[in-house]
């Protein structure tokens, strides 16, 4: 080994112990998690399907009996499993704790298990709502100083074990618990097919690729696009950007697929009866509302967007279709419940035309009903954020978990990590649009830096993520500048089929602020940690 590269070794570990410092440590896994029933029978469980991770839980093997402590199954409030040492009296060494959640916090659960000698715990959720959905939130926090693996359960998943006798498993962790940047590197490194990532810093002239042409699903990255076909119409004087719209027709399209998006963005503007489309663009952008770019779709219609591809795009983009009119499909509809199973059939994706032919024909067509989207609305038991929800109410689609999962990965627009990368850097660099559409488009596209943190440590900031579940898409490119050195960095990142939820474990935004704050963390970068993949032998002693 030479002596620069001894040295830039040692500069890394000296910076990984700052940066951990500096950030939030995050739990990733770098190997196979497992859970074995080896009693009475033997049965593999599936990972992310009938149990997942618990943040900053230590990497470890436990194996034995399985025991309940204290549960409260009938009266979930009350539950306050394995928070006193006393309810560990009777607990057997060597036997794995099922706990349930409630009353105090789960690292005191799995102390005062470890204390009373459990192999390993099986943490499940309260009862309260979400019976059959597991955790996506469950962590030991930061400087957790347990040493037996721990893995969440849904609460039927655990009233399940909690009620058979003889239950004995083996559970076993791999994780690396360390600086939320390092562990987006250690995550992509040891799970290669879950992960595209496209770096460049535009002042040193280089840049670093990971499956930079991969095909991957954009979840609301693509809102981007949307964006500046909404400039370009304005320049070209086919809208005015401060028209009114009444919030009716602001939200036509919606089926409320983006969680609480729709109505953080009425509420942050005030909870207005009508809107202008230039408000509408801003919460497309910042709340990643659906409502606005289905609106801005049927405005300006699907050549608008594909004009945005032709003319802007160097690399692959699938010309964006309707949202909502995909997550119809995807949640099921009245005509038909469950139509994933032949779509999946007939279509190989989204660049099939038959499948475009469909979306475009249901957007057109039965989605400009207003009875008609209203039962579907009451169909997925949703109503948009002014109106009572249904009531009584029972969800009626019937796509299963994977059909879903193939849906989000094959059937929505798609793009690449370099392909993103491109449009970023253009757009940093003010070479990509003219003028007048660049000046439309900044304001929406930089609004981070209302945030005063964000204002401080970067002049310009331009960023679009989006996540998508249950396939734990989890997306973000941006363009940044520091404020401090004037450094540029252009960044993609794209996650998906992770058993980690978006920003639950892995934190693209973590990551791209470090590439653009940090030189070391760069140099890192550069010298191929990560990208040559002998990143652990390299670096392994130095976290």
């Amino acid at each position: 080994m030479t002596r620069n590269r001894q040295t830039l070794i040692a500069l890394i570990g000296l910076f990984l112990v700052g940066l951990a410092q500096a950030q939030p440590l995050a739990t990733v896994r770098v190997g196979d998690i497992r859970m074995d029933l080896t009693s009475p029978t033997a049965f593999s469980y599936d990972d992310g399907r009938d149990f997942t991770i618990v943040n900053n839980s230590p990497s470890a093997v436990g194996s034995g009996p399985l025991k309940a402590v204290a549960l409260s199954l009938d009266a979930p409030a009350a539950s306050n499993s394995g928070c006193e040492p006393a309810q560990f009296s009777d607990f057997p060494s060597g036997h794995i704790a099922l706990i349930q959640r409630g009353g105090c916090s789960f690292a005191t659960k799995v102390l005062n298990a470890q204390d009373a000698g459990a192999s390993a715990v099986l943490l499940f959720d309260q009862g309260l709502e979400n019976n059959f959905t597991l955790p996506t939130f469950f962590s030991l926090g930061e400087g957790f100083e347990g040493s037996i693996p721990v893995l969440a359960l849904s609460f039927a998943g655990g009233a399940f074990f909690a009620g058979q006798e003889n239950l004995a498993f083996t559970i076993e962790t791999n994780l690396f618990v360390g600086p939320r940047p390092v562990a987006m590197l250690r995550y992509c490194d040891a799970n290669p097919d879950h992960c595209a990532m496209s770096v460049r810093h535009i002042n040193g002239g280089w840049e670093r690729h990971f499956n930079p042409n991969r095909l991957q699903s954009t979840a609301s990255t693509y809102k981007t696009l949307p964006l500046i076909a909404y400039a370009e119409a304005v320049v070209a004087g086919d809208l005015d950007p401060d028209t009114l719209v009444d919030k009716e027709d602001w939200a036509r399209f919606s089926m409320r697929s983006e969680g609480n998006a729709l109505a953080a963005a009425w509420d942050r503007l005030g909870n207005p009866d009508q809107v202008s489309i230039d408000q509408m663009m801003s919460v497309m952008m910042r709340e990643s509302d659906n409502a606005a770019p289905d609106w801005l779709l049927n405005e300006l219609g699907e050549a608008a967007l594909a004009q945005v591809v032709d003319q802007y795009i160097d690399g692959h983009h699938d010309v964006p279709i309707s949202i909502n009119a995909f997550f119809q499909f995807f949640q099921g509809m009245t005509t038909e419940p469950g139509p994933a199973e032949r779509i999946i059939a007939s279509y190989d994706s989204l660049l099939d035309p038959g499948w475009r032919d469909e979306l475009n024909a249901l957007f057109t067509g039965p989605m400009h009903a207003e009875a008609w989207m209203q039962a579907q609305r009451d169909f997925i038991c949703v109503a948009l954020p002014w109106e009572s929800p249904p009531s009584p109410c029972s969800f009626g689609g019937e796509n299963s978990f994977e059909e879903r999962r193939t849906l989000l990965g094959r059937y929505f627009s798609r793009t690449t990590s370099l392909t993103m990368l491109e449009l970023m850097t253009g757009l940093l660099k003010r070479d990509l649009l003219a003028a007048d559409v660049q000046t439309r488009v900044e304001p929406h596209m930089e609004w981070p830096l209302v945030f005063p943190e964000i204002a401080e440590r970067f002049s310009r900031y331009g960023a679009k993520g989006g996540s998508f579940g249950p396939q734990n898409i989890c997306n973000m490119t941006a363009y940044l500048e520091d404020a401090a050195t004037g450094d540029q960095v252009a960044v993609a990142v794209f996650i998906h089929e992770s058993v980690h939820s978006c920003n639950v474990g892995l934190f693209p935004f973590a990551f791209i602020e470090a590439f653009a704050e940090d030189a070391e963390f760069r140099e890192m970068v550069r010298m191929d940690p990560m990208f040559d993949r002998v990143f652990r032998d390299r670096f392994q002693s130095q976290y």
